[in-house]
């Protein structure tokens, strides 16, 4: 009977996984014909050459294949087309018989169709990634593992088809990230969790610890004179016509996001501590509680301090290497540089945050649990 209803769990999952991956191939689509940009997948049926050719007195990676057209209006069509030649390519780009590629279609200035190769089509090992991660979720945490999934997929949804929308819509990007925060934490956390007393303490400690994330981050951003527009990202929505965005207010937005990604863990983990506490001697004064609870909650924040630091230094770290390697300034103009601020303003923030909210959810499920002992006696 078990057996039976992990599969049946299991086939829900990966039901779940294909949907959600078919709704996102579908917008992806949508946006793809409005920019007037034909994208097709492909399959290279052969290499018809594969070397080096020179391009601006320099070797580059070069190969011409032979590629038919998977999908699309053009479905069976074949063609020859080059990888490297006028766009330079690394060695690591190169393909070979049997690969999927992602093909652009463009018209040169006479009209004429012309296409290119975009990259290698990875969404098929994708996809197997996150039904890997599912299943071995079911597994690991049963029903509350399913859950979660869902939770995680309402995320993707609140994020996708609410935050991201109303903020191309010229929202204030901070109020929409906090409203799309609350929603987020709402569900997660319940879904993840499940309906009990637990849960809603950690709710209650999440949302006050992201409003007061909300004031050290608009105090920090005040105080370094920070605009948004340390990223190349941002840079290319500031050049953007189309849209108008605060880019403060968006560098802010992302700061509360962030932040959320970290907290819900650690109020969790405090308020399920004092309720083991609590239920392992129920004669324990508020205080006795507390201070039990708050050491455990030390460790806890020691090491996710360290995590949320190497989270940011780990997406950053292709341009840290580029600071490193600039010999045209020095170290203190380097760590002055927007970029590197915004940073340490998203570290610094998320960690006061962190910190903040282990003495908060402590104190408020030892005052619960505490004052709830006190009345039933």
């Amino acid at each position: 009977m078990k057996l039976r209803l992990k599969a049946v769990i299991i086939l829900i999952t990966i039901a779940s996984v294909l949907t959600i991956s078919s709704i996102v191939h579908i917008a992806f689509a949508q946006q793809q014909t409005e920019n007037q940009i034909n994208y097709y997948q492909a399959k290279v049926r052969e290499v018809l050459e594969d070397g080096y050719k020179d391009i601006t007195g320099s070797k580059q990676p070069y190969q011409r294949l032979k590629i038919v057209i998977l999908n699309g209006d053009l479905k069976g069509k074949e063609m020859e087309v080059e990888n490297g030649g006028e766009f330079s390519i690394a060695e690591e780009q190169r393909v070979k018989r049997g690969d999927k590629i992602v093909i652009s279609e463009t018209n040169d200035i006479d009209g004429n169709s012309v296409f290119i190769i975009s990259d290698k089509y990875r969404t098929g090992q994708v996809i197997l990634l996150i039904v890997a991660f599912s299943i071995l979720a079911v597994i690991a945490a049963g029903r509350r593992g399913i859950t979660s999934i869902i939770g995680l997929f309402f995320s993707v949804l609140i994020i996708s088809n609410f935050l991201i929308p109303r903020i191309l819509a010229g929202d204030n990007p901070t109020l929409i990230s906090y409203i799309a925060t609350l929603l987020i934490a709402v569900v997660s956390l319940y879904l993840a969790h499940g309906f009990n007393k637990n849960t809603s303490l950690s709710l209650i400690s999440t949302l006050i610890t992201l409003f007061i994330s909300i004031i050290l981050s608009n105090i920090a951003v005040r105080m370094t004179g920070l605009t948004g527009a340390g990223s190349e990202e941002s840079m290319f929505l500031q050049l953007n016509q189309n849209i108008n965005i605060s880019l403060k207010g968006l560098l802010l937005g992302g700061i509360i996001l962030g932040v959320l990604g970290v907290l819900d863990d650690i109020t969790t983990a405090q308020t399920s501590v004092v309720h083991e506490i609590k239920n392992a001697n129920p004669r324990l004064p508020l205080g006795e509680i507390y201070s039990r609870a708050a050491n455990v909650g030390k460790e806890h924040i020691t090491s996710l301090i360290n995590t949320l630091f190497l989270a940011y230094a780990g997406v950053s770290l292709p341009l840290f290497l580029l600071f490193k390697i600039n010999n045209f300034q020095p170290a203190w103009v380097i760590f002055n540089s927007e970029f590197i601020v915004e940073e340490v303003v998203r570290t610094v923030v998320g960690s006061m945050s962190l910190i903040l909210a282990v003495p908060l959810s402590t104190f408020i499920a030892a005052y619960y649990y505490n004052k709830q002992r006190t009345v039933t006696n």
